[in-house]
């Protein structure tokens, strides 16, 4: 619907299906969303909470003001919960995702054992912005998946690879 398209303002903040928040779950206001000064403002508004309901699989407050996003638990190949990457330091998870990539020729891939998932899980959050870095630490991340952009990011990529 383009009035219904017209009347939102996207801002990249809701997840697309693989990208719900891993830490909490988070609680934005409708006003994130659908301007305040939209013509048929309540009508825009419910559609468009019905819509992100149904896509996005999240809640909407039965008032329409707050959108809930869950968290979500990410599984290894034996059904294991994926916990996070567990370092003291951006610089030190940096540099186990650089080892990793270096010994097995290839990205970390979601659907491994618990190591290889929790690297992945911190890939994730870094480049979806849920873990804040500093622009250095950014640069830095930059860097690494440029000097290693020629490995394969998926199993299927990898193993057509080999």
């Amino acid at each position: 619907n383009t009035e219904l398209q017209n009347n939102i303002r996207v801002n990249n903040c809701l997840p697309d299906s693989n990208n719900y928040n891993l830490w909490k779950e988070s609680r934005y206001p409708m006003s994130r969303y659908v301007d305040e000064g939209v013509d048929a403002r309540d009508a825009v508004v419910k559609r468009f909470a019905e819509i992100i309901v149904e896509v996005y699989k999240v809640t909407v407050s039965p008032d329409l003001k707050w959108i809930d996003i869950p968290v979500r638990i990410e599984y290894d190949e034996s059904g294991s919960p994926v916990h996070s990457l567990q370092c003291n330091s951006f610089e030190e998870a940096l540099g186990k995702l650089k080892n990793f990539v270096e010994q097995n020729g290839h990205w970390p891939f979601s659907a491994s054992g618990e190591y290889e998932c929790s690297l992945r899980r911190w890939q994730h959050e870094i480049s979806h912005d849920i873990i804040p870095i500093t622009h250095s630490q950014h640069q830095a991340y930059e860097e690494l998946m440029t000097a290693f952009a020629d490995k394969p990011k998926t199993r299927y990529q990898f193993e057509k690879k080999n």
